[in-house]
């Protein structure tokens, strides 16, 4: 399993702020890793992070994981340019996560592929982008 979790942390850590003057990577935490706890109390990290599923589907079968992008801010441009980047990552006929010895993984588009997650009530600057993905794996 620790080649999985090392081939997400990959795959997720490797999206940018292509909006700032250099590229900045976009911190990627898996599910429940994201909330740091200081004094007793959870702190999420500064925005933007991305937090995704881990998860492995039996052998030729698929599962679906999704990942999503959280920023701060007046407008969905960050998010709409990780989207994007999600869309040049994941093509039509999938993308591949090597686990070395351990075979690989095959990310494919999910229906929806990516969707907007609205702002929550407590946060009004608070914008989300998912990204969906069905994920298969392969043992050489």
């Amino acid at each position: 399993m620790r080649d999985i979790r090392a081939a997400y942390a990959a795959f997720w850590g490797s999206f940018y702020n292509r909006g700032v003057t250099t590229h900045i990577s976009i911190p990627a935490y898996q599910d429940g890793f994201a909330v740091e706890y200081h004094t007793g109390r959870p702190t999420a990290p500064p925005y933007p992070y991305i937090t995704y599923d881990l998860g492995m589907a039996s052998f030729a079968d698929f599962t679906l994981l999704s990942g999503r992008i959280w920023t701060q801010s007046t407008s969905f441009g960050l998010v709409d340019d990780v989207l994007a980047q999600a869309k040049e990552k994941i093509p039509e006929h999938g993308a591949e996560l090597d686990l070395g010895n351990a075979g690989r993984i095959i990310l494919y588009r999910s229906n929806p592929f990516i969707q907007y997650l609205p702002s929550e009530d407590d946060n009004q600057m608070l914008r989300t982008g998912i990204i969906s993905v069905l994920a298969t794996n392969y043992i050489y």
